[in-house]
């Protein structure tokens, strides 16, 4: 039997994560997902006293909670069972080569009673963004045929039809709507 390959080529999003936090723009995401989960906390009729978050992104999120144990987002999370009231898994579960383990792993991290809140992509967002990028390759297809120059392709969506966001849902699911940053900015990047 063949092994199963490896769904993310870690040595290259260290790279790239370590390149994002040198630059510290660009992360909208986080800054909504932390606001978000604070939001959704002042809600909760407890307080929280021994609390775990799981990122990729270490110093955005000890800024956030100042008071929590940040765990790198490795396969083997660095959680022991039992010692957590609350556990975030914060915009990393999509990293995962197995992002069910990691599932576990935090629920096994929770002391009885605990919560866990994982924030993550979902809905349609990757069907979304597969549908604009199919649209922008036809019409620089269609462009390069009539012997114009093919403009520069990138993942922008500035709103209306073209706009980029997760499918709206109950049960504890938030929408954000979200714009990406401007085609000089992406060059640049």
């Amino acid at each position: 039997m063949a092994p199963i390959p490896d769904l993310t080529d870690r040595a290259a999003l260290t790279r790239n994560r370590t390149r994002a936090e040198a630059g510290a723009t660009g992360f909208f995401l986080h800054d909504e997902a932390i606001a978000e989960i604070k939001e959704r906390l002042a809600e909760v009729n407890r307080s929280f006293t021994a609390v775990a978050i799981v990122t990729g992104f270490p110093n955005k999120w000890a800024n956030a909670f100042p008071d929590a144990r940040i765990v790198a987002d490795d396969e083997g999370l660095a959680l022991q069972p039992g010692q957590h009231d609350l556990v975030i898994h914060g915009l990393s579960l999509h990293w995962a080569a197995d992002p069910v383990g990691q599932l576990v792993q935090c629920r096994r991290a929770l002391a009885p009673d605990g919560l866990m809140i994982a924030v993550l992509f979902g809905g349609q967002t990757l069907a979304e963004a597969i549908q604009l990028l199919l649209q922008r390759c036809l019409a620089l297809l269609r462009r390069f045929q009539h012997g114009r120059q093919p403009p520069h392709l990138g993942m922008h969506a500035a709103g209306g039809d073209d706009h980029l966001r997760p499918a709206a849902g109950d049960g504890g699911v938030h929408e954000a709507h979200v714009h990406p940053l401007g085609q000089r900015r992406l060059r640049r990047d």
